[in-house]
């Protein structure tokens, strides 16, 4: 029987492709995109592969809450986005914008969507998250990946994944 699979940022990339492939292997995939435009893109894309799509901002409370009554055996914390710069010359509000998205929505995605997770003991949540670094014209440091990557690996070693 197969798992029902959440996946985060399925709207293009990486997050598409597993939604399509893990769908092809007999789950049940609730695809999440970050806007209504790429869920009704995603839909019109998986007629012929059974995928629920729902359009879900990860930093919004409300669209986080939809995946309470959700009963899944497998996370898969795809949504991300990128930025790269100098560290001296970033704005810092951009730094905060990431970790907003990449840590702190992903962590209190991560606590609703598998709250059922750990009370069934016969199922196994794997979070896995995805860091881009965007590339730039002239040679610039990523300030941001490091920190991010760090803080992100060890939300996984403290869910025992």
């Amino acid at each position: 029987m197969g798992k029902t699979i959440l996946i985060t940022g399925a709207g293009s990339g990486i997050g598409r492709d597993a939604a399509f492939a893990l769908a092809a292997r007999g789950h049940r995939v609730v695809a999440t995109t970050f806007d209504e435009a790429q869920a009704d893109a995603l839909r019109a894309d998986c007629q012929a592969q059974a995928l629920d799509v729902l359009k879900l901002d990860i930093t919004l409370a409300a669209d986080r809450e939809q995946l309470r009554p959700l009963a899944l055996d497998v996370l898969i914390n795809n949504a991300a986005i990128g930025d790269s710069g100098s560290p001296v010359e970033v704005d810092v509000g951009r730094i905060r914008r990431v970790f907003e998205v990449n840590l702190f929505a992903t962590l209190e995605l991560t606590q609703i969507a598998l709250a059922g997770v750990f009370e069934a003991r016969d199922t196994r949540a794997i979070v896995a998250k995805i860091v881009k670094a965007a590339e730039a014209k002239r040679p610039r440091l990523r300030y941001v990946a490091p920190w991010l990557q760090g803080a992100v690996v060890r939300l996984a070693r403290v869910l025992g994944v």
